[in-house]
């Protein structure tokens, strides 16, 4: 038994080293999508408020293998080819912008927008700011 673990630690040691990249590089884009739709969701345009509240209540009740199975299988619909890696990336990064989005923006409080708006920032400077 033991043999088999020793043996197959090379394998299981390149899936860790995969699993931790695509987990940091999903981070990072769900932490920027994250953010591009927070600042679309303060937008003082009823369009893009929309957009965005679209966006969050679209992904964020949708499991993660439909969103991931959406990426992977939409994108070759299309005719285009998709890294299984990358698609991962961009499912996961999808998948989590708006659950980080639904507990950021709201805990903005009011005397932090208060604030703000007393030292002459705008909506986007506010949420940079605070």
């Amino acid at each position: 038994m033991s043999e088999l673990i020793i043996s197959a630690l090379p394998i299981l040691l390149k899936g860790l080293g995969v699993t931790l990249l695509l987990s940091v590089a999903a981070i990072i884009g769900s932490t920027l999508l994250g953010l591009l739709a927070a600042v679309l969701r303060t937008s003082r345009l009823p369009i893009l408020k929309q957009i965005a509240v679209i966006y969050t209540e679209l992904f964020r009740g949708t499991p993660v293998l439909i969103t991931l199975m959406f990426i992977y299988f939409g994108v070759a619909y299309f005719g285009y080819e998709i890294n299984l890696f990358a698609a991962g990336i961009l499912g996961l990064s999808i998948y989590q912008a708006p659950i980080s989005l639904r507990f950021s923006v709201p805990a903005l409080r009011q005397c932090q927008k208060a604030s703000g708006k007393c030292r002459g920032f705008s909506g986007c400077l506010n949420v940079r700011h605070f």
